[in-house]
């Protein structure tokens, strides 16, 4: 682990570890990952979900305070 001193403050500025559970091939977007692109369309637009819902339901109060 690598910490930063300054001023009183400890920062963490990096660790490593051989048990680490990261893998680059997951957590990068390049041409080589390991990663369905095609999943992320469906991902938001679950993920947005609660968004619309929310919307729909109290849009005529939105509506109210705008005015």
């Amino acid at each position: 682990m690598k910490v930063r001193l300054y001023k009183g403050n400890c920062d963490i500025a990096g660790r490593t570890s051989p048990l680490s559970l990261y893998d680059t091939k997951l957590a990068t977007y390049t041409e080589e990952d390991a990663f369905d692109h095609k999943a992320s369309v469906g991902f938001i637009k679950i993920y947005g979900l609660p968004v619309k819902t929310f919307y729909s339901v109290n849009k005529h109060l939105l509506k109210k305070k705008k005015k």
